[in-house]
Formats: structure tokens, C-alpha cells, sequence
């Protein structure tokens, strides 16, 4: 019991605080936040082409409310994504993009990117204080010259930065050893797409005329709904 008690002191002991430390590690925090801002606003146009995609559907959402939530996706009939067979696998990241669509979808979007990559470089900062690892800013330059690919998909409007600030917090409860906590963020992602799969096919059995209506959104899907971000 003697050495689980100091395996535990060990685990929540964390570098003493001063003025001078919280200084400096605020410092770097903020020139990452400038450095990924400066890569994110380099271009007027969204990093990457998914990025079109989830931010539009988030307006989609958005449009559709709560009573038509979740909404139809007619638009890729021939593919694993077909109307009876499509299940939303990003659905909590939608809903987050939610408020981003209330402007300019390309402006909403990159400020998503953004708002997600700082998530990012925050956790990095609180996991690597919370466990006591000293000199954060050279930990953050590491982190930020280890490859270009991680600053280019980290500003990307997908759900890379926030799976990454899952994993953080998951290898923070396994070095607590909180196992419900690691099995619950597990089993919470691999069931969300189901439950909005199931959900979707009692909606649409549930409605007169259901099987018409998916024909004719086969066929014509509505222009608004296909229409580039920039002009929506």
C-alpha cells in the first residue's frame, strides 16, 4: 500500500508554479496560436476539400433544426453513402460546427480549423503541465517542427485536432488508471454513428410516402443543398 501511495504522489506531483514559469509558458502558447493563424488565413479557401463538406453539412444541420434532425442525405445515391444506408460517423463534430455556419460558410469553416487546432496545442500544453514536464516551449517548437503534415491537418475544418485532444485525454486517464473513463470515450465514438443510423431508418419507415420520396431525392437532389460554400 506504501508504494501505491507514493506511485500515486508520483502520478499528481506537477513542477512548481511562478510567475515567471505561467510568463513564459503563456508566451509560447500564444505564438503557437499566431504561427497556426498565420498558416490557417495564408489562404482565403478552406485547407483541404472535406472541409467543404462538414462545414456545409453542419448548415445542413443547422437548417433542418431539431425536428428534422437527423436530415436526408440524398446526394451520393451510389455510393456506401446512399440514403437508406447513411449514418452520420461525424455526428458530434457536426453539431459542434454548428455555430460556425451562422455567417460566411468559409469564413465559419476556418475559424472551426482554427478553434480546433488551438484546442489542440491547449491540451498538449495542460497535459504536459499536469504531468509535470518542464520546458513546454521547447516542447511546443518540437511539436510544431516533428512534420508539416501535422500543421497542415491540424488547420483542416475535420475532426483530427479534437480526436487528437481525445487521445490526450485518454492517455491522461490511463496514466490515472481510470479505466471507465478510457472504455467510456471508446464505446462512446464507435456507437454514435449507429444510434444515428437506427434513428434515421425509423424516421424515414415512419413517414407516409417514404420510398417515393427517396426516389425523387435520388434523381434531383435540391440545388441549395449542393451549392459551394462560398456562395451559400
Amino acid at each position: 500500500s506504501s508504494a501505491r501511495a507514493v506511485s500515486s504522489h508520483a502520478r499528481d506531483a506537477q513542477l512548481p508554479e511562478s510567475p515567471e514559469r505561467r510568463r513564459d509558458v503563456l508566451l509560447a502558447f500564444l505564438a503557437a496560436v499566431v504561427v497556426l493563424a498565420g498558416l490557417q488565413f495564408t489562404t482565403p479557401n478552406l485547407i483541404g476539400n472535406d472541409s467543404y463538406f462538414h462545414i456545409r453539412y453542419a448548415k445542413v444541420i443547422r437548417e433542418a433544426g431539431v425536428r428534422g434532425f437527423p436530415p436526408p442525405f440524398p446526394w451520393l445515391p451510389l455510393t456506401i453513402l446512399a440514403p437508406d444506408r447513411y449514418a452520420d460517423h461525424h455526428m458530434l463534430f457536426h453539431l459542434w460546427l454548428v455555430p460556425f455556419t451562422l455567417g460566411d460558410l468559409r469564413i465559419g469553416g476556418k475559424l472551426a480549423g482554427l478553434a480546433g487546432a488551438v484546442t489542440f496545442v491547449a491540451t498538449f500544453v495542460w497535459f504536459l503541465r499536469r504531468h509535470g514536464v518542464g520546458l513546454v516551449a521547447l516542447a511546443l517548437l518540437a511539436l510544431a517542427a516533428s512534420s508539416a503534415d501535422l500543421l497542415f491537418r491540424v488547420n483542416m475544418t475535420r475532426v483530427q485536432a479534437l480526436s487528437l485532444v481525445c487521445l490526450l485525454g485518454g492517455f491522461h486517464c490511463a496514466l490515472r488508471e481510470r479505466v471507465w473513463a478510457r472504455s467510456g470515450a471508446c464505446t462512446r465514438g464507435s456507437t454514435m454513428g449507429f444510434h444515428c443510423s437506427s434513428w434515421r431508418s425509423r424516421r424515414q419507415s415512419a413517414r407516409p410516402g417514404s420510398a417515393s420520396a427517396g426516389c425523387r431525392s435520388r434523381s434531383s437532389p435540391p440545388r441549395s443543398a449542393v451549392s459551394s460554400p462560398g456562395s451559400s
